[in-house]
Order: structure tokens, then sequence, then C-alpha cells
């Protein structure tokens, strides 16, 4: 009984073996063109053994040799199958990789698009700004850890300055004609070296100490008033990488201002003398 079982048991793998290898064969799968063939040696080795045992064959030597013969060349292809289960393998990988370089083309080509766009709208708005910037009557400019003043710095600036200020040290020109042993300038130094590359809270903290207003005296010698305006620049960490400074010239509004004071004495005094007049 378990030897008909075990010949029913190998017939029936046989078959489901064999179905299935000539079934992917017809897919298109490659290694099971190997495949089949190894397993088509072995059966027709069986079956010529079996014949010449049964003595349905001749009883020769070669077709009692026959299923060793088909089970050597089963191996031989089978070893074939798995080597050009390798190259197929390869090519998969060299298929997926051509894809893959493909694909990754069209990506940087997309992205090459969006950065040229965005690069064109940044220039655009830069074009903008810097329009917005050269016809402000005020000079506007930034100053790094060094104190150094860097650009973008506004074309009012060489007018105010007498000069071009870009790389120039703020305490040889803005603050040029403050006290160097006054208590102004030493807060006004110490609040920039220290505010700028730290955290936010610390330039809030020292924000006061810079002067809101000072004198300067122009390329002619004579004093400016000047009123100062300063804004943080941070990054995403509120970490402060320059301070912005917006310089402007306020002498010929205080000399109105000062005009309009001394003409509104004299007319109170000229209306008080009138009343006395009268009474």
């Amino acid at each position: 009984v378990n030897v008909k079982l075990f010949f029913l048991n190998a017939a029936v793998i046989s078959f489901l073996a064999y179905g299935t290898a000539i079934y992917k064969w017809v897919k298109g799968y490659r290694p099971a063109r190997y495949f089949t063939l190894a397993f088509s040696f072995m059966i027709i080795g069986s079956m010529i053994t079996n014949l010449a045992v049964a003595n349905v064959l001749p009883n020769l030597a070669l077709f009692r040799q026959s299923i060793i013969i088909g089970t050597a060349l089963q191996l031989i292809f089978l070893s074939m199958g798995l080597a050009d289960r390798f190259n197929l393998i390869q090519e998969e990988a060299k298929k997926l990789q051509e894809n893959y370089a493909k694909e990754l083309e069209k990506e940087v080509t997309e992205k090459t698009k969006q950065v040229v766009m965005e690069k064109e709208r940044a220039e655009a708005s830069e074009r903008e700004v810097s329009g917005l910037l050269h016809n402000m009557r005020q000079s506007v400019f930034s100053v790094n850890k060094d104190c150094e003043i860097i650009p973008p710095v506004s074309e009012y600036s060489l007018e105010l300055f007498g000069k071009q200020i870009v790389k120039e040290s703020i305490h040889d020109t803005l603050f040029k004609d403050l006290d160097k042993d006054g208590e102004v300038f030493f807060k006004a130094r110490f609040a920039l070296a220290v505010s700028i590359d730290e955290d936010l809270y610390q330039y809030d903290a020292l924000a006061e100490d810079l002067p809101s207003k000072i004198y300067m005296k122009d390329k002619k010698g004579e004093n400016r008033s000047l009123k100062i305006n300063y804004s943080p620049i941070v990054d995403k960490e509120d970490i402060v990488q320059k301070i912005m400074m917006v310089v402007e010239d306020v002498t010929e509004l205080e000399n109105l201002e000062r005009e309009a004071k001394e003409t509104r004495e004299q007319s109170a005094k000229k209306i008080t003398r009138l009343q006395e007049i009268v009474s």
C-alpha cells in the first residue's frame, strides 16, 4: 500500500510541477524553460527505465540507466536555469535602474524648471524691493556680528554719509561722532555685539540701549540730527542673524518745528501786548 501511495504521490507532484512549469513558460517566465526541460529529461528517463524493467523495451544497460542519465540532465538544466535566474535578476535590476534614472532625470528637469521659476520670481521681487529701497529718503542697511555694514544698502546712504559704507564699521560711520568714552557709545557697542548670533530675547532685553536719535557731522561739517529705527533679522529658530537699521535725517523737520515754535511764541507775545494796549 505504501509503495502504491508513493508512486501515486510522485505522479501527482510530477504532474503539478510539470504543468506549472509549462504554464509559467507560456506566460513568459524565462527560467521556466529550463525547469520544464529538466523535468522532461527526468520523466522520460524514468519511463524508459520502468519500461525496460517491465520487459516492454529491450532490457539493455542503456535503458536501465536512463533514469540516472535523465536525472543528470535534469541537474544540468536546473543549474542552467539557476544561472539564467541570476541573469534575469541582473537584467531586471538594470531595467529598474534605467527606469529610475529616467524618472530621476524627469524629476530633476521638473525641479530645475521650478528652481528657474523661483529664481525669476525672486529676481523680480528683488528688483521691486531694490526700486523701493533706492527711492527712499532714508539710509537702510544691516550690520553683522562684527558690526560691519552689509548689503543691501539704500542709495540715500551715499548722500547721507558722503561715501560708500559697505564693509565699513558702524562705529566709524553712524556712530563716528559719539563720545567713544561715553555711556551711549558703550551701550550701543555692547548691545550690537551681544545681540547678533544670539536668541531674540537677548536683543529684546538690550534694545533700549541702542540710541534712537544721535547727532552726526556731515561732509560739510554741519550737525545733522538722525533718527534711527532698529529691526532684528532672525532665522527659523529665532536667532538674530543681523540687525537692520533705518536712519532718517530729521534735521530739516526739527528746524521747521523750532521755527514754528518760535513763530507761535512771537505771536503769543504780540497778542499779549495787544491785549495790554487794549486794556
